[in-house]
């Protein structure tokens, strides 16, 4: 995949990281950290979603779903945003596909001249010996709104 998240027990990051990209360092460092701690992993379930292909891999395109037939259909959603972007054959590809999702199980298909694929997305939960693996520092976790009521 050209995008995603994770550590992959340090397999996504190259030797030369800390060389090339200090906030990667630390990303890095941090899963370190994780994997030491959190040394188990626990199948927790699949999950699905859309990719496209994209130059150097596949790009995912929608959310997840726990079903893949609910990841057809927010693929057929955007294949007609698209479709309502694009004009002329490709307009009515798009729209042809995104028909053939609601109504089939196609796990693959191309359309305005792209082509998609309904994939499966394992997920795990790290474990160790004090339960499951907390959020870590570089986790991206916005702080909430502030919902203090004005006078």
């Amino acid at each position: 995949m050209t995008t995603g998240d994770g550590d992959a027990a340090g397999r996504l990051f190259p030797e030369d990281l800390d060389g090339v990209d200090p906030v990667a360092a630390v990303m890095l460092a941090d899963a370190c950290r994780s994997i030491a701690a959190y040394p188990e992993l626990v199948v927790v379930g699949a999950l699905f979603t859309a990719a496209e292909r994209v130059s150097g891999g596949w790009q995912i395109v929608c959310p997840c779903d726990p079903l893949p037939q609910g990841a057809r259909e927010l693929l057929a959603d955007h294949l007609d945003d698209r479709a309502s972007l694009a004009d002329g054959p490709s307009r009515q590809e798009l729209r042809e596909a995104a028909r053939t999702l609601r109504a089939e199980p196609a796990d693959e298909l191309s359309a305005g001249g792209r082509r998609f694929r309904i994939v499966r997305i394992e997920q795990l939960v790290r474990t160790g010996p004090d339960g499951p693996e907390p959020p870590r520092p570089t986790d991206l976790d916005p702080h909430p709104a502030d919902r203090r009521v004005l006078p």
